[in-house]
């Protein structure tokens, strides 16, 4: 890969012998009529805002499992109360100009439950657009959906390397420590 550097004393071209990609996950979607309207988060996005002290209601629906789901459920326990519901039983969010409630089916049929917010958790998928036109490619997964093809040591092409949740990885830390060691290897560098 090359990069030109323009600056006062002119252009600079610079070839990497080797590009780490880190680029994580995008937040999840959740396939359910009316995810579109006001109200509805992801589950770092939700996080980030209350820890800014931005509430999100009295009542919030959290769809998904996960660290940043745990985190959100421990931070706004005995401040508001958090309706955990299993994605698959979402029909639609419920609400006009933003969401007021939220639709379930169960075996009784359809109910609504009111809520102030609905919060959508999960894996997401990987953020690979920047790996694919580095020249990586992808492989579809029937339950993970599209994800980069990667090699022992997050190889993804020649020069080409992910690491971490870009890549599928549970513990970044660890993928980015193989990644390094495939790097320094294949760069001759120990």
């Amino acid at each position: 890969l090359h990069a030109v550097a323009l600056g006062p004393d002119g252009a600079t071209l610079f070839v990497a012998r080797a590009v780490i990609l880190a680029s994580g996950r995008h937040a999840p979607v959740v396939a359910f009529g009316e995810n579109d309207l006001p109200g509805i988060y992801s589950a770092t996005a939700a996080l980030t805002l209350w820890r800014g002290g931005i509430s999100l209601g009295k009542r919030v629906a959290l769809l998904g499992e996960g660290a940043a789901e745990d985190a959100f459920c421990s931070a706004l326990d005995g401040h508001a109360e958090v309706l955990r519901v299993r994605a698959t039983d979402v029909v639609r969010s419920a609400g006009r100009s933003r969401v007021s409630g939220i639709v379930l089916r169960s075996a009784e049929g359809e109910r609504r439950e009111r809520v102030d917010a609905i919060v959508v958790g999960g894996p997401g998928s990987p953020a690979a657009e920047l790996a694919v036109q580095a020249g990586a490619s992808l492989e579809f997964d029937a339950l993970e959906g599209y994800r980069l093809r990667a090699e022992e040591g997050g190889v993804l092409g020649p020069g080409l390397y992910g690491t971490g949740s870009v890549i599928g990885a549970k513990d970044s830390a660890a993928s980015g420590a193989a990644t390094a060691a495939r790097v320094r290897r294949d760069l001759g560098l120990g």
